[in-house]
């Protein structure tokens, strides 16, 4: 008879994981079934990775609030009814960057004045690129930041290519590139420098987002946490200090939709959100 005490674990169900986010404007179609797992470095159309986390402070958290009806003598409850739902998502991000934090402000996109500076000639590798303007390479020193993107109107857009100069040539140059981004660098694609933005903290705007939590396991496994609607949360801290890099927190509250694609259910529900589990296939786990 084995004793409860070893309490053997099934190995199937038991693995290791780091959780990323991604984030898109409410609405933002992702279907499990016809999208399959999600790879953040290519994203279902519209969301955009929002990098490396914190890794122990991905959470995401639901109450239910009940009526109970206790009946009888002595009290007994014998009925129940879920009269309330309410949910939360919370992440903190290795960044201190404005294409992150405005997730935090949850007001309105942030705006970069961003002054084209060339279009791309050549793209010799996805670190080094042939400027069509010439001259304007001269311009750039070692060490500033620059944006890379299709089109001067998406400068400001949250997965936008932003980098440094690493070394300079006389018609173009190299940067950093680590980890490779997601959109890939082409030739006529717009080079934009900036020199300051500002974000305010406040006004009546609430931004709505849907979100994918995406955690993968070392098994090969991936769960996949659907907010289907959220909004910045009630708190904010920001927290400067020389003993270790800045981290953005971001708080969602999670909003309730209607949805009438559950199993064994006939009837429209209001949800906040899903969970969807992807099992392992990596030939690497054994």
């Amino acid at each position: 008879m084995a004793a409860t005490f070893i309490n053997k674990v099934n190995e199937v169900e038991v693995s290791l994981g780091v959780q990323r986010l991604l984030v898109a404007d409410f609405g933002t179609a992702y279907d499990p079934l016809t999208d399959g797992r999600v790879n953040p470095q290519a994203p279902p159309t519209g969301f955009a990775d929002l990098g490396a986390v914190v890794e122990d402070s991905p959470s995401m958290s639901v109450t239910r609030t009940k009526f109970r009806l206790n009946a009888g003598v002595p009290a007994v409850q014998q009925f129940s009814a879920v009269i309330g739902l309410e949910g939360s998502f919370e992440v903190a991000l290795h960044s201190n960057h404005w294409r992150k934090i405005q997730y935090a402000f949850g007001n309105v996109t942030p705006i970069s004045s961003t002054t084209v500076l060339s279009t791309i000639a050549s793209v010799t590798a996805q670190n080094i690129i042939t400027f069509a303007n010439t001259t304007d390479v001269q311009s750039l020193t070692l060490g500033r930041q620059f944006v890379i993107a299709a089109t001067d109107t998406q400068f400001d857009a949250a997965d936008a290519i932003e980098t440094r100069v690493r070394s300079i040539t006389a018609d173009g140059l190299t940067f950093l590139l680590d980890p490779t981004p997601i959109n890939t660098i082409l030739a006529n694609d717009v080079v934009g420098i900036y020199d300051v933005v500002c974000q305010f903290i406040g006004t009546v705007c609430q931004r709505q987002h849907t979100l994918l939590a995406v955690a993968d396991f070392i098994d090969g496994s991936q769960v996949v946490q659907h907010v289907f609607k959220a909004e910045p949360g009630e708190e904010f801290t920001e927290t400067i200090n020389p003993t270790e890099n800045e981290r953005i927190p971001l708080s969602f509250d999670m909003l309730g939709v209607s949805r009438n694609d559950i199993p064994g259910l006939t009837t429209d529900q209001l949800v906040l959100a899903r969970r969807c589990y992807f099992p392992g296939n990596s030939a690497d786990f054994c």
